[in-house]
Order: structure tokens, then C-alpha cells, then sequence
């Protein structure tokens, strides 16, 4: 499900970037002669604005058709997803933690 809504969020923004309708993942991205190098930059700036994530320089020379593109912000996307679900984890654990301790701190302090 998260594939396709991130394929079709790429191929509008290579759409309305571009003016070129994709068809299929295996399309080049560079090197197309609908597309010149300023359009292909741009359409990975907006996918780095899109889906909130960095694209080095060194994946940006690796990325050759449409679907290298969507395979990158996919594993970039799952990346930050996975990194959130942790992060929620550990304030939940410190969030039981530090009611716990309180209750143990107010069991006490009535017990005095």
C-alpha cells in the first residue's frame, strides 16, 4: 500500500515537474530525452521536501531509472518511520517508569 501511494506521489511530481507522464518504473531518469538534468534535480528536491528525507549526492549518482528513485524513498521513508516508532517506545517506557517512580515516591511519603 505505502509503495503505491509513494510511486504515485514520485510520478506527479515528475509529472508537474517534468510535463512527462511515467509509465513504468524501469523509465530512466536521467538521461530521457523528455527530462534534462535541472528537471531530474528538481524532482528529486521535491521528493526530498515531499517525503521529509536527504538524498546525498552519492545516491543521487546511483539513481539511473524512476524506480531506483521510489526504492530510495521508500527504504529512506521506512528509515524514518522505524526511527519514530522507537522513539515513541522510549517515551512510553520513561513515561511508565516515571509514573511508577512517583507512585513509589507517594506510597512513602504517606507512609511517613
Amino acid at each position: 500500500m505505502q509503495n503505491n501511494s509513494i510511486q504515485n506521489d514520485i510520478y506527479k511530481i515528475i509529472y508537474d515537474t517534468a510535463y512527462m507522464t511515467p509509465t513504468s518504473n524501469s523509465q530512466p531518469l536521467w538521461h530521457n530525452d523528455e527530462m534534462d538534468s535541472l528537471d531530474c534535480l528538481n524532482i528529486v528536491l521535491q521528493c526530498e521536501d515531499k517525503f521529509h528525507i536527504r538524498i546525498t549526492d552519492d545516491e543521487m549518482k546511483k539513481l539511473v531509472t524512476i524506480g531506483d528513485l521510489v526504492n530510495l524513498v521508500e527504504r529512506k521513508t521506512q528509515t524514518i518511520e522505524s526511527k519514530l516508532i522507537a522513539i515513541d517506545d522510549t517515551i512510553n517506557t520513561i513515561n511508565a517508569d516515571t509514573i511508577r517512580r512517583a507512585q513509589i515516591l507517594n506510597h512513602k511519603i504517606k507512609g511517613m
